[in-house]
């Protein structure tokens, strides 16, 4: 044991030290990466290079990547490149490029002479340019490096030389294009300073087919041929993969290669030069230019990007044994090894087998220690047994069994009549108590009075504190409640955050009040729980026996009723029940039971309205704005059923489908071309309390493409209250992705001003109270233009709600207000109303 916790604190102690030196990732400046490519997508070098590019910004996020292909092997005139520099001008007016990667001769040309037009002046990284191309285009320009695309022609004629020990003649087949030429080149060099013996044959002045005849008479023991380059023949014939084939297939001597897209095709290898790796080396480079290097400062790299590999199939056609082969050779294609294939599967199942034996042993010292224990526990019965029979016969010993069985027969009756958490009477003994004093007020012609108290928000305490800080709360209330039994009241706990007050002596209302007024205040005092100050208030509802129910369940019902009515007209009040309330649960009732399938049924619709700005009136965003098409009740507004979505758990799945929809929408307009707006979405309390708010917003985002900066948030200052300091982290968390927070209705609720300098808002938005106001000559309108001016002093954009008349924008506009919505331009309308503001803007 001691053993163990050893272990465990050590680990503990490695744990803490390792996350402690875990590096924070700073936010970074996002970069926009063009890459031109030369020739079209599918073609293997081409390709291999972008791989190479994309793995080396894979674990970059900052940096997105724009891709484009001049398709220059098909496409080699003026044309095309007037095509491109016309698409490449209007795609890329409004982004600004950050650095340039080209790839081969023609995309290092075209961007060297347009980027300062078209591409922001960015700087250039080149790659899959050989030296004297290169050299030719950028001598003399600034802003540009890159690395120089080097074939190991000399690699692979040293190690031919090993592999082939007789060779004498070396056939070179390349093609008359620059590149080709280049090969070529490079070739006879490295024949001519390894062996100036070697007989070197130049066969690109021969159409392919001759091509193939020369080649399929060689001498196997004394030549071989070197393949790289080729695309067109002598004749003006474009090469496929099926003459390369063709030819490496009909040649008698082993046909070497530098290209790694001809592995597989027949050739026997070569120093090959990987695309995918000379795309790494050029990502490198870009990555230093982001990590703050001068771009001037960095050499252009002349490093070949090769590794060595062979084909075992071809190694055995020309009976080549392995020591010839150079050491690090990769083979490819080499025979099954069953130790290789399941190596990682032979070492699982050796350590199942291992631990398999470890559980035997285990299980075998196990029995041999439960025989032990059982004949131990055998030895320990007999004494039990004999001990029971001692104190069976002693009167004294029954007597204090009897007394044990009655305390513990009161503390099961206690476990049964008494709530656990607050120690007050629970439900079942209320039930007895109510049917008692029916059955005694019938007899005296008595009444008596039930308040059903509801602690308003308490949900949230549990959410933010944890259940166990909850429950203390909870024992703080019943306390204070068990205090009212001084005014022949008797509290009880009936489950959640619900308490009852059972009052005999309460017979007219106006007592009634007095009570639920002392009720209130009672309850409404801090409390200090754990060093956390905690605000409670509570929503009441009171029924008379025998006026509003006649027996418990009545009663219980009833006063459940007048306790959601007070719930609804704002909470920390109470509420006589009336026969109406009755009629009004069962309405809230059916609205709760057909929410439950109104988004699968598409019931819900958003509307919208524009937000515009105040001097040019232009549209500048919309609110989206939930309706309910009910299908017997028609159009239902939020007012009637936001509350009620709350209060069942159905706010955050509806929540959840606006914030979707609205950014479904707002890609929709991105996408027509849209950039100088936002969407902006209210967000209730019980969406933001959630813990996986943040990830559920960025899901949204990603899900839908949508980039955040197009997302307004708008909150109340209602929800503040609720749990300001979660609030706040929240708020800090959606702000950091870039994501625009508003303060919605400002000035009709709480202590505003407290909390803005607090708040991580972008946005204040009037209430339309204030904007009514304007106009009434009683002073307030100079309230509404101080708010404008705190609000843009402290750096926050101002738009109005709810302007109706031309008076009310021209003071907003003498005022210098950002933006304003209201019905003097357009009420919320459908998305198909909205389109038309955009269209005409445009």
């Amino acid at each position: 044991m001691k053993f163990t916790l050893a272990v465990c604190l050590c680990l503990a102690v490695f744990c803490s030290l390792f996350f402690l030196k875990l590096p924070v990732k700073a936010e970074r400046i996002k970069k926009n990466i063009l890459i031109i490519n030369s020739y079209h997508k599918g073609y293997s070098w081409t390709d291999g290079e972008n791989e190479g590019l994309r793995e080396a910004f894979s674990n970059e996020d900052h940096v997105t990547l724009f891709v484009e292909y001049m398709d220059w092997k098909r496409y080699a005139d003026q044309n095309n490149l007037n095509r491109l520099y016309d698409y490449y001008k209007s795609k890329y007016a409004n982004e600004k490029i950050d650095i340039i990667i080209t790839t081969d001769d023609a995309a290092l040309s075209f961007a060297l002479t347009h980027r300062k037009e078209i591409f922001s002046d960015a700087p250039v990284v080149f790659c899959g340019v050989v030296k004297e191309s290169a050299d030719k285009l950028v001598t003399g320009v600034s802003n540009v490096t890159g690395v120089y695309e080097a074939t190991d022609p000399k690699g692979t004629i040293r190690a031919a030389q090993r592999i082939v020990p007789g060779m004498k003649d070396v056939y070179i087949i390349h093609d008359k294009m620059e590149t080709g030429i280049a090969f070529g080149k490079l070739v006879h060099e490295a024949c001519s300073s390894l062996d100036s013996n070697i007989i070197q044959h130049d066969l690109s002045e021969y159409s392919f087919d001759t091509i193939c005849r020369i080649v399929s008479g060689l001498d196997t023991q004394r030549s071989i041929v070197i393949l790289d380059a080729y695309n067109v023949d002598a004749a003006g014939r474009r090469l496929t993969m099926g003459d390369y084939t063709n030819l490496i297939e009909g040649s008698s001597a082993p046909v070497f290669t530098t290209a790694e897209l001809l592995m597989g095709k027949g050739c026997i290898g070569g120093s090959l030069l990987s695309p995918k790796l000379h795309g790494s080396v050029a990502g490198g480079v870009v990555k230093r230019i982001l990590n703050g290097e001068n771009i001037n400062l960095i050499p252009i790299i002349d490093e070949k990007s090769v590794y060595f590999s062979l084909d075992n199939n071809v190694l055995k056609r020309f009976a080549i044994p392995l020591d010839r082969l150079p050491p690090d050779s990769k083979i490819i294609n080499k025979p099954f090894s069953f130790y290789e294939a399941y190596k990682s599967r032979i070492y699982l199942l050796l350590a199942v087998f291992t631990t398999l034996l470890v559980l035997i042993g285990y299980l075998v010292m196990n029995i041999k220690l439960r025989r032990k224990v059982e004949a131990t526990l055998r030895e320990n019965n007999e004494e039990l047994t004999a001990l029971y029979e001692e104190i069976a016969a002693s009167d004294e010993t029954l007597r204090r069994n009897f007394g044990e069985l009655i305390e513990q027969q009161q503390q099961i009756n206690k476990l049964a009549y008494y709530d656990a958490v607050t120690g007050l009477p629970n439900r079942v003994l209320f039930q007895d108590k109510v049917n008692d004093l029916i059955e005694t007020s019938e007899e005296y012609h008595k009444r008596f009075v039930l308040f059903f108290i509801d602690l308003d928000n308490f949900k949230m305490v549990n959410d933010s504190f944890g259940h166990s800080m909850g429950d203390k709360l909870l024992l703080a209330v019943g306390k204070r409640l068990y205090e009212m039994e001084q005014d022949n009241c008797m509290a009880f706990r009936i489950g959640g955050d619900e308490f009852i007050l059972m009052c005999q002596h309460t017979e007219t209302r106006v007592q009634a009040e007095e009570v639920a007024q002392k009720i209130l205040q009672l309850l409404s005092e801090p409390y200090d729980v754990e060093n956390n100050l905690f605000h409670v208030s509570a929503s009441i509802g009171i029924v008379f026996y025998t006026e509003n129910g006649s027996n418990y369940d009545e009663l219980l019902k009833n006063v459940d009723n007048a306790m959601y009515h007070s719930k609804e007209t704002g909470k920390g009040t109470y509420t006589f029940y009336n026969m109406a309330m009755g009629d009004a649960v069962l309405e809230k009732i059916k609205l709760q039971n057909d929410m439950h399938n109104a988004i699968e049924h598409n019931e819900f619709i958003l509307y919208y309205q524009p937000l515009l700005d105040v001097q040019s009136v232009g549209i500048k965003g919309v609110e989206a704005l939930i309706r309910w098409k009910h299908p017997v009740k028609g159009f239902i507004t939020p007012d009637q059923f936001i509350g009620i979505a709350e209060e069942s758990g159905k706010m955050i799945k509806i929540g959840t489908w606006v914030m979707e929809t609205a950014c479904r929408f707002a890609k929709e307009l991105y996408e027509q071309g849209c950039r100088d707006f936002h969407i902006s979405v209210n967000v209730s309390a019980v969406q933001l309390l959630q813990k996986n708010f943040v990830a559920l917003l960025s899901d949204i985002l990603e899900k839908t493409d949508l980039p955040p900066n197009y997302l307004m948030i708008e909150l109340t200052e209602s929800i503040l209250i609720e749990s300001f300091d979660q609030v706040i982290q929240t708020l800090l968390q959606v702000r950091s992705r870039k994501i625009k927070i508003a303060l919605d209705d400002f000035g009709c609720g709480y202590s505003s001003l407290t909390y803005l300098r607090q708040l991580p808002i972008d946005v204040l938005k009037i209430d339309k109270t204030f904007v009514a106001d304007i106009l009434n000559g009683d002073g307030k309108d100079c309230i509404t233009g101080s708010i404008i001016m705190l609000a843009q002093q402290m750096g926050l954009h101002v738009i109005a709600e709810g302007v109706e008349r031309n008076e009310q924008l021209e003071y907003l506009r003498h005022y210098k207000c950002d933006q304003f919505q209201g019905y003097l331009v357009s009420k919320p309308v459908p998305q198909e109303e909205i389109m038309k503001f955009f269209s005409r803007q445009s």
